[in-house]
């Protein structure tokens, strides 16, 4: 049996492994926020910038879910999973489950484990953020001199 972790930079390169571990997230999510007295969930993860929508009390909430083999401190966030909760901050809700565990058995990923974290409401400060990615648009390119 094989275990598998992250590389130095915390990031899982294998993208089923990834599938896996967010599905997993996903589902512990989903129960967990149930037990919380959460219902009527709508995966919404294919079509919008957060996974789920829910309601409580009458009110609707956006759920972020993510999935990490790493520890509950950093996860990566999108530039419009950050708006969205930054706008939305008071009925946004963050799920992180981290410390998961994956290990190959017979072709495909078991995966196991985890501890949950819910984050209600999803307060996004600043001083949180990190920028790792910046897009550049390509305008003024010199060539390079010909020898």
């Amino acid at each position: 049996m094989c275990h598998f972790s992250l590389n130095a930079d915390g990031f899982q390169s294998n993208p089923e492994i990834r599938r896996v571990v967010e599905k997993y997230a996903m589902d512990r999510a989903k129960e967990k926020l149930s037990r919380l007295g959460f219902s009527k969930f709508s995966d919404t993860s294919s079509q919008r910038c957060y996974d789920y929508t829910c309601e409580r009390g009458g009110d609707l909430y956006y759920v972020e879910v993510k999935g990490t083999q790493g520890p509950r401190a950093s996860v990566t966030l999108t530039k419009n999973e950050v708006e969205h909760g930054q706008k939305y901050q008071q009925r946004s809700i963050a799920v992180v489950v981290h410390d998961v565990k994956v290990a190959a058995d017979s072709g495909s990923f078991r995966v196991s484990g985890g501890a949950s974290r819910v984050c209600l409401p999803w307060i996004l400060e600043s001083t949180a953020l990190e920028p790792i990615q910046y897009k550049w648009t390509v305008s003024v390119c010199p060539e390079p001199p010909t020898t």
